[in-house]
């Protein structure tokens, strides 16, 4: 996976926020959170900061946070 980060915004509050969930077993074998709910928190708070390198990935993604 490729990522790009720009701009900065709140990236470093959303990787401390991944570290904490890290540290309380929170994600998966996949790095990403085992509560769906978790999930869907972390991919609002952090929705400028966060989002998918490929286009057709990004717009899914639009279409079902606008769904």
């Amino acid at each position: 996976m490729t990522t790009e980060h720009r701009p900065v915004l709140r990236f470093e509050e959303f990787l401390r926020a991944m570290v904490e969930l890290d540290r309380k077993d929170g994600l998966d074998s996949n790095g990403t959170p085992a509560n769906p709910l978790a999930e869907a928190a972390v991919i609002t708070e952090f929705q400028d900061e966060i989002q998918p390198a490929d286009e057709t990935t990004r717009a899914v993604s639009l279409w079902s946070v606008q769904s």
